[in-house]
């Protein structure tokens, strides 16, 4: 199933890539390639929402993921914030807080996507 993608807001700030239950890696592939074309289009910093509130799980592989998005990431497309209290979210987190000490201020993680947008206002 797509991950689906669009802008949180009308100024472009905030990127919503909204995740189904069940997704595959070229699923996120495929949406990262729609969203750095957005992100070329604008001249700032896009803070990138990851809802994955309905995720039951992610994909195999993860670690190895996140370090291949982090090392691709695009230069604008900064914070990612993770929506989701699960706990496959928050494993996720801290396995990649763990092994790349860079990502800790790339990711942040909250409960709800009425959190994400205030945090997107907050350093709006």
């Amino acid at each position: 199933m797509a991950i689906n993608l669009s802008w949180d807001d009308q100024e472009c700030k905030a990127l919503m890539y909204q995740f189904p239950e069940q997704w595959t890696w070229e699923d996120f592939y495929n949406v990262k390639t729609e969203a750095d074309k957005l992100l070329d289009e604008v001249n700032h910093n896009v803070v990138l929402i990851f809802d994955m509130t309905t995720t039951r799980s992610i994909p195999s592989g993860v670690l190895a993921q996140a370090r291949w998005l982090i090392s691709r990431a695009h230069p604008r497309g900064t914070p990612i914030v993770l929506v989701g209290t699960n706990l496959v979210i928050q494993a996720m987190l801290n396995l990649v807080n763990k092994f790349n000490l860079s990502a800790n201020d790339l990711l942040k993680a909250v409960a709800t996507v009425e959190e994400a947008r205030n945090y997107v206002k907050r350093i709006g």
